[in-house]
């Protein structure tokens, strides 16, 4: 544990000791769940919420409903008990180490060690924020290593906190409060584009019918049908050999499907020698590299000369807008997975690709002006996440001096 007896952060007017203290004296009641049995059918579906790992994940810090419900008959036929809302939920097993707080009455499985805090001297919510820290420093050492990890109530009854007192964990708690609150905020506003953005692909690129459903004044024309080979030159990308070492200088991108997280490609994890990419397929700037195998979607612009592994085929000397044709391959997308051979590994040949129809717009201004307005969008879904990267960095920050 730190080794500070406060800690580096702290509000003004609190200056006392932190107190040293238990895990087990955080509650008046505390234990772990049940699973009533799944082969009796009369257990479940009932008026009785029932937390999954899965519902923290989605929820986060409250718990608002679940997926799952039982039975009144299949809680008095297991282990499970009735936890009163806002209690404080910790879980045990397999994903170990998440804390929550439920806003209503629910069950849980035995991956669930419950409390009813001790509010007299302990903060729920300061509580929360306590175990969130200790999760990313502390919990691994406690983790009985099995098929799958998992706490007991003996061995997290014995974790050892230092906290300050009822007021000052009040203070720090509404702090996070608030940070938490505008996160929320923050991916409610992302949601909300990503949903708008999603609305005008669909509406705004012909499928079925030759005609888009919404189209920018002035523009009447037909779409027409397209191979994807006629957009431009259609490469599938190759390994250079790993066994030798001046294949791997840091002379030319290589790509791999990890590395097509954003729309313009500027880098890349690994990098090949100026004699590997002679031997290797590349491309000039303002090409679309599109993966084919493993991941079937990821789509990139290149911003250099760009060699590419096998997983991925490439569009280059692209003979319409090639911002239009990035979103014309977002569209598109599912209706290209769709071609993939059923297998452990989805994939799709370069033949196969490369003779996909879909519709295109013949018509350059209507391409330029689409491609600037979900580059508009796209900018505007950036600068919110980047947004909401530095909160997220924020609060950890405070996480880790806040708290001993």
């Amino acid at each position: 544990m730190n080794k500070y007896k406060v800690p580096k952060i702290r509000f003004k007017g609190f200056n006392d000791f932190y107190y040293k203290t238990t895990f087990n004296k955080f509650y008046n009641k505390g234990k772990s769940g049940g699973t009533p049995s799944t082969k009796n059918k009369d257990f479940y579906n009932g008026e009785i919420s029932f937390l999954s790992i899965k519902d923290v994940t989605n929820q986060g810090k409250y718990i608002f409903q679940t997926e799952k419900t039982i039975t009144k008959k299949g809680l008095k036929n297991s282990s499970a008990w009735l936890v009163p809302k806002n209690s404080l939920i910790y879980s045990i097993y397999a994903s170990v180490g998440f804390p929550t707080i439920n806003k209503i009455p629910l069950a849980t499985s035995q991956a669930f060690f419950s409390m009813e805090i001790n509010n007299l001297y302990f903060s729920t919510e300061y509580l929360y924020y306590l175990l969130l820290k200790f999760k990313k420093k502390e919990l691994n050492k406690f983790i009985i290593k099995q098929t799958q990890p998992n706490l007991s109530k003996e061995i997290i009854n014995q974790f050892i906190f230092k906290i300050p007192s009822l007021q000052e964990q009040t203070k720090i708690a509404n702090f996070f409060t608030i940070i938490d609150r505008k996160i929320e905020l923050i991916k409610e506003q992302l949601s909300l584009l990503e949903k708008q953005k999603q609305y005008y692909l669909n509406n705004m690129f012909a499928n079925e019918k030759s005609y888009p459903k919404i189209r920018f004044k002035g523009f009447n024309d037909e779409w027409k049908i397209k191979k994807i080979k006629e957009l431009g030159n259609i490469k599938t990308g190759k390994t250079p050999s790993t066994k030798n070492e001046k294949n791997w200088l840091n002379d030319v991108l290589w790509i791999t499907i990890p590395d097509m997280t954003k729309k313009y490609l500027t880098n890349s994890k690994k990098k090949i020698s100026l004699m590997a990419s002679k031997k290797n397929p590349i491309v000039k700037e303002k090409s679309i590299l599109f993966s084919c195998i493993g991941t079937i979607g990821n789509i990139g612009i290149t911003t250099t000369i760009t060699s590419f592994n096998q997983q991925i085929n490439s569009i280059s000397s692209i003979k319409d807008g090639v911002e239009y044709v990035y979103y014309l391959f977002q569209y598109n997308t599912e209706k290209i997975k769709s071609y993939s051979s059923a297998q452990t590994l989805p994939m799709i040949n370069k033949n196969y690709f490369e003779n996909i129809e879909i519709f295109v717009s013949l018509n350059y201004k209507e391409q330029t002006k689409i491609a600037n307005f979900f580059s508009i969008i796209d900018r505007k879904i950036e600068l919110i996440k980047e947004q909401l990267s530095l909160l997220e960095k924020q609060k950890q920050y405070y996480l880790n001096n806040m708290f001993i």
